[in-house]
């Protein structure tokens, strides 16, 4: 994996530098964006000090920025950056390798930074909305600081609104509203003494009734209850793709892998290692799911453990919220909720090596007008469909809950967290459980994820059961 690295990093620097020198010499001057606004902002950014240490953040910006501008924006998809920008493979699969969605979300955030920094003064801005690759030049109009002046004092109301009323005071009164200035003062003073009591009202509401969204992270994430993340053991998973040998988790939580180190020294004769060398693997999926919750605001009050599943115990599960990261391949511990979900992600018959389309979802319990069965595969029209299952279910002692994010592979598994951290894809699922009482009842959620043209992957919602 290292040597990997240090050879799409090298060939990656190599390409920047013959880039770099060519601008310089001006041999790009045959192309008609080489002059312009847009394609000078893109040098001035992958050259800032954010970008100068990253050659692969450098290089995915000019491929897209190149494409948009030369008017090839068909060919800003995923595949063709994972090519052209990190030296992946022709045939690689985006769906197992999800090197570009990575990258990507750290590019938006390095373009955020450079705004807010170095590029402050910058005329033309390029933002990658999410959903897409394909950037977008925006003008940037510097608004001017405008100093506020001093407002006259207010004065007391008890010297302009006496407790009596008489002749003499009567005339102060006029002669208090037909002076302008302090009328408008003391209007604009009212105003914003009825301001800041609306929205200290509105902030004590909202304390005392948190939005549904808020409210399901609080129920996973209570602050009063443990809670422990479990990331998928990616080496497991690997492992089982290999030798076909599946591993059920009474095998797993006792440490027996004998049928599998069996299977792996009869499949590889001639390696030197053993299954060993598989532990203590951690996908870029599993990495990102924990960086989404960890941006959640409960995250920081509950302070939950976080243990690989090769690390965890019942007793670590039996008394707390746990989320769950990954397939029942790579995480085991999922089928001690099985029995009480409504949908199973699977490979039927007897599995051979890592064959992702004859993954499926079975839906044990159909309602009216539901399929049964839920194939992964590659469509022309569609590209490459995945299934994953987002679960919101009761704890193992039955006082607290589980969240399990289920996916077929990383891309599917990582959709999945992406859409659990999503406010805008959550409400209404959100919504249609809360009870009379306020408390949510438990739900599962079928989703489809498809990497087709300049999207990247995004979880759809196809069916939702509710308990």
């Amino acid at each position: 994996m290292a040597e990997e690295k240090r050879i799409i990093e090298s060939a990656t620097g190599t390409l920047a530098a013959k880039r770099s020198r060519l601008v310089e010499t001006g041999s790009l001057r045959a192309e008609p964006y080489a002059d312009s606004a847009e394609w000078q902002a893109v040098l001035r950014i992958t050259g800032s000090h954010g970008f100068a240490k990253s050659t692969l953040l450098a290089n995915f910006l000019r491929y897209v920025c190149e494409k948009k501008l030369q008017g090839r924006e068909g060919e800003i998809t995923e595949q063709q950056i994972g090519t052209h920008a990190f030296g992946r493979p022709a045939a690689y699969n985006p769906g197992d390798d999800n090197i570009v969605r990575n990258y990507a979300r750290i590019l938006r955030q390095r373009l955020d930074d450079f705004y807010a920094e170095e590029g402050h003064e910058e005329p033309l801005r390029i933002v990658i909305p999410r959903g897409s690759y394909v950037p977008h030049f925006e003008p940037h109009t510097q608004v001017p600081h405008v100093a506020l002046a001093h407002l006259p004092e207010i004065p007391s109301p008890l010297s302009v609104l006496p407790s009596y009323h008489s002749d003499e005071q009567s005339t102060a009164s006029r002669s208090f509203w037909s002076d302008r200035g302090l009328r408008i003062t003391t209007i604009a003073a009212a105003i914003m003494l009825l301001v800041v009591v609306v929205y200290a009202g509105r902030r004590a509401w909202i304390a005392s009734h948190p939005d549904v969204y808020t409210e399901f992270w609080n129920e996973v994430l209570p602050p009063h209850r443990p809670t422990v993340v479990v990331l998928a053991d990616s080496g497991i998973g690997i492992l089982q793709d290999f030798t076909g040998v599946r591993i059920r988790l009474h095998e797993y939580a006792f440490g027996d892998t004998t049928a599998l180190s069996k299977a792996f020294a009869q499949r590889f004769p001639e390696a030197s290692f053993g299954i060993d060398r598989f532990k203590n693997l951690t996908s870029t999926a599993d990495i990102h799911s924990l960086l989404a919750l960890a941006n959640l605001p409960q995250f920081a009050v509950a302070n939950p453990r976080v243990r690989s599943a090769q690390e965890v115990r019942m007793d670590d599960l039996s008394g707390s919220n746990a989320i769950i990261v990954g397939g029942p391949r790579a995480n085991p511990w999922v089928e001690l909720y099985e029995p009480v979900s409504d949908f199973r992600l699977e490979i039927p018959g007897e599995f051979r090596g890592s064959q992702l389309d004859a993954r499926v979802v079975l839906n044990k319990s159909p309602r009216t007008g539901e399929a049964t069965r839920f194939s992964n595969g590659y469509h022309a029209d569609e590209g490459y469909v995945n299934h994953s299952i987002l679960s919101f279910l009761p704890s193992l002692d039955g006082h607290g809950h589980v969240l399990l994010f289920e996916g077929g592979n990383m891309g599917a598994t990582q959709a999945t967290a992406d859409f659990a951290t999503d406010r805008l894809s959550m409400d209404p699922i959100l919504k249609q459980a809360r009870k009379a009482d306020g408390t949510l009842r438990p739900f599962e959620v079928l989703l489809e994820t498809r990497v087709v043209g300049a999207s990247s992957p995004k979880a759809e919602v196809l069916l939702v059961h509710y308990k």
